[in-house]
């Protein structure tokens, strides 16, 4: 061990920095805030709260995150994977750590792994240390860094996705089965993890076969063979899960929110670009023999066709679920993996060898010079306390004296800004939040929701356009901004353009004909359609009538907050 501390030490200091850079800022903008913190914790990413939401949520009891924020949907069918969740939340149960304090944990360790994961993949492949560092202060002190920040997925799941790559390589290179195993079994975690990841793998052992026995009909494909069908048993209960909840009504509509879109025009025009100039520098290569048809670089070569493929399925099937966002990162982190191994090859196996040191030389000194001011750029920015998180603060008494007078799963109605929060920081669940519709809820109650939850609010065209993600999730943001990639093309080719809506005028008026309709009726009767316990309303910030609450019963004045218990 001490051996290879000697040896790798360089790395481990890498891997502890992005862990610190990673977790420090966040204690740094908390002390920031003196005596004004609360316990509301400060987020660094803009999807935190929600996946700190679903870990209390698993810490709650309710394993298989049917809908941490609304009680009439807690015990359905699972709309996305829960595993990871879980793994999360029951170590931090078991020593009475709060989820969002041992999430800060997490943004330490994680962060670790999955810099020393990288490095240990590129040395792998090239058994160049400076080439490994190189690879990883690039991907996770640069590039990624706030990328990596964000819990859950990536953070913890890309992990895997790493072990995965890792053991494969090991077993293309030393033929053991323990590689093998350990390559079945951490593949086949990603389908209870994350679609893209496991969906990416399957095509690249797909393509990897298949170039294999281009290459040669000797090529053993049992093995890889079984890596698939191996992961694919392992993924079983995923497609048990996935098959019921393709029965749920509100499967499509939830879908669709979610960013599904049907097209089959290309996607991902960049991604495809880089990965056809990394295919043609690795054909060069090949072709001039500084590189081989060795295992290991037709693993990457398929990798870079994986990308392209995945990044496009939809010209087949129709449907296009975020595929070049989702598939971005891990695309980057390949490319980054196959520039090294190339690199190493030219280096090793051209005149340009004399010429290597110095070449990596400059090379590492301005990735590493890139790397340490994006960091810089990334932590000015995350280690500092922002008005509206200090305005946050206010809500720490309420949800103190909610958890101390509230029965669990209890329903509260607040504003957004509140009911976002409230699922992480009490045991109660909320009337509506942004996050609400991640989940299986057909369109019609998401709108319902959204505008009972905004009953004294005036609701108009500019309100339906600022809560366009409240109403219709991603859908028509991503079908746009998709339009506007075929009207690139379209001047690319010198056809003319087309005109395209944001959101649909019809959707826009059903919307507004729907508030008009329930503002018709009282407040009462609107509540009446779903469970609410308590009503929470912030002086400064939220209208309502003192008149209408004449259900509910005034059980507490909170600085700013007016709490009313719902009579029953």
């Amino acid at each position: 061990m001490f051996n290879f501390i000697k040896k790798h030490y360089l790395a481990l200091a890498l891997a502890l920095l992005v862990g610190l850079l990673t977790c420090v800022p966040q204690y740094i903008a908390i002390q920031k805030m003196g005596t004004k913190f609360q316990g509301i914790y400060p987020v660094s990413n803009d999807d935190e709260v929600y996946y700190l939401a679903r870990a209390k949520d698993v810490s709650d009891g309710h394993t298989f995150l049917a809908n941490p924020y609304l009680w009439e949907h807690k015990n359905g069918d699972a709309m996305q994977v829960w595993l990871p969740d879980y793994l999360l939340a029951k170590p931090l149960s078991f020593f009475h750590i709060s989820i969002e304090r041992g999430f800060t944990i997490y943004d330490f360790i994680f962060p670790l792994i999955l810099t020393g994961l990288s490095y240990f993949i590129i040395y792998a492949l090239t058994r160049d240390k400076i080439l490994s560092l190189g690879g990883a202060i690039f991907l996770h002190l640069g590039y990624l860094l706030y990328f990596f920040s964000r819990p859950t997925s990536p953070q913890f799941i890309f992990i895997f996705w790493l072990l995965t790559l890792l053991f494969f390589i090991k077993y293309i290179k030393l033929k053991e089965k323990k590689f093998l195993i350990a390559t079945i079994f951490t593949f086949g975690l990603l389908f209870h993890f994350y679609p893209y990841f496991w969906t990416f793998y399957v095509v690249l052992t797909a393509v990897f076969i298949l170039l294999g026995l281009i290459q040669t009909r000797k090529f053993n494909f049992k093995p890889f063979l079984y890596i698939i069908l191996g992961a694919a048993v392992i993924g079983i209960p995923y497609f048990v899960s996935l098959y019921h909840s393709m029965q749920n009504p509100a499967y499509q509509e939830s879908l669709y929110r979610l960013g599904m879109i049907n097209t089959h025009f290309p996607s991902g025009v960049s991604l495809v670009a880089l990965s056809g100039i990394f295919l043609l520098v690795w054909f060069i290569c090949l072709r001039r023999k500084i590189i081989t048809g060795s295992k290991t670089s037709l693993l990457l070569a398929s990798g870079l066709i994986a990308v392209v493929i995945c990044v496009n399925q939809h010209i087949v099937t129709g449907k296009n679920l975020e595929f070049s966002s989702h598939y971005l990162y891990l695309a980057i982190v390949w490319y980054v993996y196959t520039a090294a191994y190339l690199l190493h090859k030219i280096f090793a196996n051209t005149k340009l060898s004399r010429y290597r040191a110095s070449v990596l030389t400059v090379l590492f000194i301005l990735v590493s010079a890139w790397s340490v001011i994006k960091a810089g750029q990334l932590v000015s920015k995350t280690a500092r306390a922002y008005d509206w998180e200090l305005d946050q603060q206010r809500y720490a008494a309420v949800f103190d004296w909610l958890n101390k007078n509230t029965s669990p799963d209890s329903v509260i109605y607040a504003n957004q800004a509140m009911s976002g929060l409230v699922p992480l920081y009490t045991a109660d669940n909320v009337f509506y939040a942004r996050e609400a519709n991640l989940f299986f809820l057909s369109d019609q109650e998401v709108a319902e929701r959204l505008i009972i939850n905004n009953y004294y609010n005036n609701i108009t065209l500019d309100f339906v356009k600022a809560n366009e993600r409240f109403i219709w999730g991603a859908h028509y943001r991503d079908e746009y901004n998709h339009n506007q990639s075929k009207n690139k093309l379209r001047k690319l080719l010198f056809l003319p353009t087309q005109d395209y809506e944001p959101i649909p005028a019809n959707k826009i008026e059903d919307f507004l004909a729907l508030a008009t309709k329930i503002k018709a009726q009282t407040f009462l009767k609107n509540l009446a359609k779903y469970r609410v316990d308590y009503l929470v309303f912030d002086s400064r910030s939220d209208l309502w009538k003192q008149e209408d609450m004449g259900f509910a019963q005034l059980v507490a004045n909170i600085d700013d907050f007016f709490i009313y218990k719902v009579n029953r």
